[in-house]
């Protein structure tokens, strides 16, 4: 369709001046021009929708599997890295790639257009052709053999800098206070300079391809004029020859720039599907879901539990075996390294252990992961909130009424702060709940457990960050209002563990002693 308009001339310079003014002859040529910009329209308009929904579809696979991926994806790559797939590779799916890659496919249509038709027109030019297209076919292999490793070089030297920003911007009170503001600029360029040099190297490499390809369309045109002339060729047909040869000279900038911007944007492609291929935690792909009003007792039982956090790895819980009734109250403590932290990974399936664990006598490992996790309640050092509404924060699937988070935060001493604050439970939390301090955001995750009343309740140090008020109200919170639940408690303070039930002493991933508190101080 693109070169009909033009054959069409063609043909109308070999008509007769009485038959050329015949108005049917601009018809035919309007119609085929629309026709020509309908179906331009049509193939840009079905191209860039689909590259569109493929992209929504990639993204959209990319982040079920990044939230389905086990604990050790995280641990072993940094957040730039995770920050760029989501930013600078979907955004080239997103923009770039479609509108490159549709610009590519015209401009080499047009190309091969203005090969074929000299080659029509004159069939000699078939035997220049030819071999010029081998040429052109080894030049462009030879250069894909760099081109993709030095994009994915350009992409990994990437990385770093976002990850450098992105931990700048976490660390920016203690920069500034600690006056490191220059030495953290400098390692800043040092990471840019990298990336400027492999980023060099690429477009270095697409004009090397320039230059050789210019060559090769020069010799074309020099071909088509000379065997025009040899062989004494129309001058219609050998003037629109080499109107089509000498336009590829012109395209040819435009097609070796932009092909080589597809070949280099098919790398976030690349990464993109890569990251959509993850792995899964086993128990994602387990449907069975638990009981009905499971758990009902909160009952634990580890039957010879050993946990690594990668294959090979060492072993952090040896043949761990323990059983807790429901209802009572643990406290774990040991050296650094022994195997608390372990202990509650385990239980949460982070990642998946060896052996048996039971609630209620029902295996974790056989009903659904996310199922079995929403069974505990965690209460972590650092307190988890993230940017949005009190009211999300509290209950984010909306199944409480506000009398009900009322409530809760009457219990955490909260209720009078919140009643003050613009929006009330609607009031809007910065990233990380910066806008309360760590005591107000302890509590508030405090009052977030005792909203679900689960059976199972995590203590990992909550009050090694609050000041001693707050350390105190936590605690008769939890003495108060977690009776009837099995509350596990990784402790390094013994005011901390003097009120549970049984202490258990780690050491090397298994127990070493248990006791009651009250024993440990007599003896």
């Amino acid at each position: 369709m693109m070169v009909s308009p033009d054959v069409w001339l063609l043909f109308l310079t070999k008509k007769s001046q009485e038959e050329q003014k015949d108005t049917m002859n601009l018809v035919f040529y309007g119609c085929l021009v629309l026709g020509s910009l309908v179906s331009s329209s049509i193939r840009a308009y079905t191209f860039l929708w689909t590259s569109l929904r493929c992209s929504e579809r990639l993204h959209d696979k990319m982040v079920v599997a990044l939230l389905e991926a086990p604990v050790l994806f995280f641990d072993s790559n940094p957040v730039g890295r995770i920050l760029n797939r989501f930013s600078k590779d979907v955004g080239c799916l997103d923009e770039l790639l479609p509108k490159s890659f549709l610009l590519s496919i015209q401009l080499v249509l047009l190309m091969l257009a203005a090969t074929l038709v000299p080659t029509f027109t004159n069939f000699w030019v078939l035997f220049v052709v030819v071999p010029l297209a081998v040429v052109v076919a080894y030049i462009s292999m030879y250069r894909l053999k760099t081109s993709r490793q030095l994009k994915r070089l350009e992409s990994i030297n990437r990385s770093p800098v976002y990850s450098h920003v992105s931990e700048t911007l976490i660390g920016l009170e203690t920069i500034r206070t600690r006056k490191r503001q220059q030495d953290f600029m400098e390692e800043l360029y040092r990471y840019q300079d990298i990336h400027t040099q492999s980023f060099t190297m690429v477009l270095a490499s697409v004009r090397w391809l320039g230059v050789r390809m210019t060559s090769v369309i020069s010799f074309l045109i020099f071909a088509v004029a000379l065997t025009a002339i040899l062989v004494s060729q129309d001058a219609a047909f050998a003037g629109l020859g080499l109107v089509y040869v000498i336009e590829t000279v012109e395209l040819m900038d435009f097609a070796v720039t932009s092909i080589s911007e597809v070949e280099n944007l098919m790398t976030s492609a690349e990464r993109v599907i890569t990251y959509t291929k993850l792995d899964h935690e086993p128990g994602y792909q387990v449907k069975q879901p638990p009981p009905n009003n499971w758990p009902l007792e909160g009952n634990i039982t580890f039957e010879d539990v050993s946990l690594t956090y990668y294959p090979g790895g060492p072993q952090v819980l040896k043949n761990f075996n323990l059983h807790v009734e429901g209802g009572t109250s643990i406290a774990v403590v040991g050296r650094t390294g022994a195997g608390k932290s372990s202990l509650v990974a385990a239980l949460l399936r982070m990642p998946d252990a060896q052996g048996a664990i039971m609630i209620d006598d029902v295996s974790i490992k056989e009903i659904n992961l996310q199922k079995a996790r929403r069974c505990i309640s965690v209460l972590s050092q650092s307190p988890f909130l993230f940017s949005g509404s009190l009211r999300e924060n509290l209950d984010l699937v909306e199944q409480f009424q506000d009398v009900e988070l009322w409530r809760a935060l009457e219990i955490v001493q909260m209720k009078e702060l919140v009643e003050r604050l613009e929006g009330k439970l609607y009031h809007q939390l910065l990233e990380h709940g910066a806008n309360f301090s760590v005591g107000e955001r302890q509590l508030i995750c405090l009052a977030r457990v005792l909203l679900h009343k689960r059976k199972i309740v995590i203590l990992d140090e909550p009050t090694a960050h609050v000041d001693p008020d707050t350390e105190q109200t936590i605690w008769r919170i939890v003495r108060e209002k977690l009776k009837g639940s099995t509350v596990i408690t990784i402790a390094h303070r013994l005011n901390t563990i003097k009120d549970c039930d049984l202490i258990l002493v780690m050491k090397d991933g298994e127990i070493d002693e248990s006791n009651k508190f009250d024993s440990y101080l007599n003896a």
